[in-house]
């Protein structure tokens, strides 16, 4: 892709250099999320939180075939991430490469602790409408590990079938559902 040089206009003060642009697009987005004001904020955990559902959920054990078939079947178009490795590698190396993805997905449920570095991931700003220079006209894309990517997607995998066999999913949950989208709800309104 042809990379455009971002120039954004602060209290009428043009700036272009890339250090201070990426810290105001941090400091913007971040505002956006309000992560500023909630980091200091401590969880309350005096109180039992009541289960709606029949059991609690659990994480279970990947098999190796589970992990090569999410390997080959990843967006081989997704851009590389922070550990510089392509969709389309993993893709390739899915046979070779899912036992010890399987065995550090199975860690990480075990132990409960998930690696800082699967977390970080590098954010564009992606320009939306009005001027391109100020910060506000654009919204963050975050790009993921690779590695990542396939982890994340057998955990959202066993939690949407825990949603989906547990009651605990509304029937008229159309967002972030498999097989339902706005037309769907559009319809069912309308009808």
């Amino acid at each position: 892709k042809k990379k455009s040089t971002i120039i954004l206009e602060v209290n009428k003060v043009r700036i272009s250099d890339p250090v201070v642009i990426a810290n105001t697009f941090q400091d913007y987005f971040m505002s956006i999320v309000g992560a500023e004001s909630h980091s200091d904020q401590q969880i309350d955990d005096s109180e039992p939180v009541q289960l709606i559902a029949n059991k609690e959920f659990e994480f279970t054990d990947v098999s190796e075939e589970r992990i090569k078939l999410i390997m080959s079947s990843i967006d081989v178009g997704k851009a590389t991430g922070l550990d510089n490795i392509s969709p389309f590698i993993w893709n390739q190396v899915h046979n070779e490469g899912a036992e010890p993805i399987k065995r550090l997905f199975n860690s990480i449920i075990k132990k409960c602790i998930y690696p800082q570095i699967l977390k970080e991931s590098i954010v564009h700003p992606i320009h939306k409408a009005g001027s391109k220079m100020q910060a506000s006209n654009y919204r963050p894309v975050s790009v993921q590990n690779s590695l990542n990517k396939v982890i994340e997607r057998e955990m959202y995998d066993q939690m949407d079938e825990y949603l989906g066999c547990s009651g605990l999913m509304d029937a008229y949950q159309y967002g972030f559902v498999k097989g339902k989208g706005c037309q769907d709800i559009i319809a069912k309104v309308i009808s």
